[in-house]
């Protein structure tokens, strides 16, 4: 069997993963990438099935192969049908790039074994394994901002910055245990001049030869500081629905917040300057780990943190960002609750009009309200 070369990119989340995996995406369809693959199942866009192929089932402490949760046949034949896409993909391929954002954290070394197994008998012998970081004050803000718009219930809205660990170097030093020597760090760029897609461009060209045209890709964009405040009080005021899961309405919020920014100015959101050093101090001895071990430098350097922080039984985001303004605040909840109330009375207009009888509806204006809100 050819020995054939695969890029796996594995996170770490927050580092413009998918940024990336829309890159790769574009130029699989493009062709561009030849003659390496990046499968795309059925052409969507899901990039972390890989992991959930591989996650352990909770009754089951050695991890193992799993299609998906035992009393989910649907869910089961979907994983089916996409292992046996993945793994065609990969034996007919000259070489493959595959790219998760949890692969990284989710794995422990007895499931990053079954994976180098899979892809060896599929025909790859040579790893390049992509881990990239961040700063861990910028990962903590970033992080917090991707709790606040997700619509899900997820526990406490702001991590305790005391606690809160950003595990790079376990990721590293797990990869690394089953593929010595293969794995390979990157620095999140740092500033607006540098571009994450660029960087992997770059790491593209000079590791596998593949030459990509110029894109410039930025998704998941962040909100205000003043956006940051009211997502967290929207959220604690309205609760769950009664799933006890999702936030009702946050969507509509999070497209609102987004959107907003291009109407007036808000404040951009920076981390407090002592949680961020606070931050930094407590991952220093890792990143002394990565500069020895991988010669990259996370940036860590000490600074003038201020007072200590006081404890708190619980965090908001007011203790942890630098600054932010309160009339804002004011004017984006305002806003909200009037476009929200309008898309109640729209919501209530478009049942009536569908509960009358086609038959009996204006052609005219039938065909115009499915033109103007798509069917």
């Amino acid at each position: 069997m050819t020995s054939k070369t695969v890029l796996l990119h594995i996170g770490t989340p927050k580092t413009g993963t998918t940024s990336i995996q829309q890159y790769l995406s574009g130029a699989e369809m493009a062709g561009t990438l030849r003659p390496y693959r990046y499968p795309l199942f059925r052409g969507d866009r899901d990039h972390n099935r890989l992991t959930t192929l591989y996650l352990a089932h909770e009754d089951q402490p050695a991890p193992r192969l799993v299609e998906f949760p035992r009393d989910d046949d649907r869910y089961r034949r979907k994983c089916r049908h996409y292992r046996q896409f993945l793994f065609e993909a990969l034996r007919s391929s000259g070489g493959a790039i595959l790219s998760g954002e949890a692969l990284g954290n989710s794995f422990e070394p007895p499931t990053v074994v079954q994976l180098r197994r899979d892809l060896e008998s599929s025909g790859f012998r040579e790893f390049h394994i992509v881990l990239s970081i961040r700063d861990p004050a910028d990962f903590y803000l970033s992080r917090t901002q991707s709790i606040l718009k997700v619509p899900l219930h997820c526990g406490p809205l702001v991590a305790d910055p005391v606690s809160f660990r950003y595990r790079f170097r376990r990721i590293a030093e797990n990869w690394e245990q089953v593929f010595p020597g293969r794995v390979i760090v990157r620095c999140y760029p740092r500033g607006t001049r540098h571009d994450v897609v660029e960087d992997f461009s770059e790491l593209l060209r000079n590791r596998l030869g593949i030459k990509l045209p110029r894109a410039s890709i930025r998704l998941n964009t962040t909100v205000s500081a003043e956006a940051m405040v009211v997502l967290q009080n929207y959220r604690q005021s309205v609760g769950t629905d009664e799933g006890g899961r999702r936030i009702p309405g946050l969507r509509w919020l999070v497209t609102f917040l987004m959107r907003s920014g291009r109407h007036f100015p808000q404040t951009k959101p920076t981390l407090n300057a002592t949680v961020a050093e606070l931050i930094r101090a407590n991952h220093r001895e890792d990143a002394e780990f990565i500069s020895a071990r991988y010669g990259v430098d996370l940036g860590l350097a000490r600074t003038d943190g201020g007072s200590p922080l006081a404890a708190r039984s619980s965090w908001r985001v007011e203790d942890i960002v630098e600054a932010f303004d309160p009339a804002i605040v004011r004017r984006l909840h305002d806003e909200f609750h009037r476009l929200r109330f309008r898309l109640h009375l729209l919501d209530i207009a478009q049942r009536g009009y569908r509960a009358i009888p086609s038959s009996l509806r204006p052609v005219r204006l039938d065909a115009w309200l499915r033109a103007r809100f798509k069917g």
